[in-house]
């Protein structure tokens, strides 16, 4: 039989198709949530403000573990997509 008129010759070209596309599509998007979470730091000033609450209350939940925060030279930074993360749904 002709590999062209093999149906299982042309499912398995199409699945190992199907395979490099995902890995592609995977592959870039764990390079866009690497860049993003690079890019969106916040200041514990920017941070209280997009939280809506006070320095006080920010650094009381930072001690809790309810924000992670990261530092650089004394300086902390917190990141937007696990301040998003952090959100709980209520009920």
């Amino acid at each position: 039989m002709n590999e062209i008129n093999n149906p299982f010759a042309l499912l398995d070209e199409r699945l190992q198709r199907i395979e490099q596309l995902l890995t592609q599509r995977q592959e870039q998007g764990e390079q866009t949530h690497q860049s993003n979470d690079e890019v969106e730091l916040l200041t514990p000033k920017e941070t209280a403000e997009f939280l809506k609450i006070s320095l006080p209350t920010l650094h009381r939940w930072q001690k809790k573990g309810k924000v992670k925060c990261y530092g650089i030279s004394g300086s902390r930074y917190y990141k937007r997509s696990e301040l998003l993360e952090s959100l709980t749904e209520l009920k």
